[in-house]
Parts: structure tokens; C-alpha cells; sequence
């Protein structure tokens, strides 16, 4: 899916520059994508639930 892998590179991108976390793009929303999804969300304190929840896309600049 598409969406995905646009998701994990913006999520690859914004975790070299706020932690040094690398992931890599697979194109499946697995293990290693929750994880890098809560990293993020915690890093912009809101709740890490490690889905692409509203807030989490608007702050990686994919929703309204």
C-alpha cells in the first residue's frame, strides 16, 4: 500500500532528525513501524498508541 510506505518515510525522516532511529520501508505497517510511530508520538507528546492516529499525521505533515 502507498500509504504506507509514504508514512514509514516520513516517519524515517522525522526520526533521523529527532532521535537518530533508523526503519526501514517495507511497505507493511509491522512491528518495526508501530515501534517507530510510538517513538514519534512520544516525542511529540501525544498518546503512543503506534498507529497513524489523527493528531501523529498532522504532525508529520500527512492530514488536516
Amino acid at each position: 500500500d502507498g500509504r504506507v510506505d509514504t508514512l514509514s518515510a516520513r516517519l524515517r525522516v522525522t526520526s533521523s532528525l529527532t532521535d537518530r532511529l533508523r526503519l526501514n520501508v517495507s511497505g507493511t505497517y509491522d512491528d518495526e513501524t508501530i515501534g517507530a510511530m510510538q517513538r514519534f508520538q512520544r516525542s511529540q507528546k501525544i498518546p503512543a498508541t503506534g498507529y497513524p492516529t489523527a493528531h501523529a499525521l498532522k504532525r508529520l505533515g500527512l492530514g488536516n
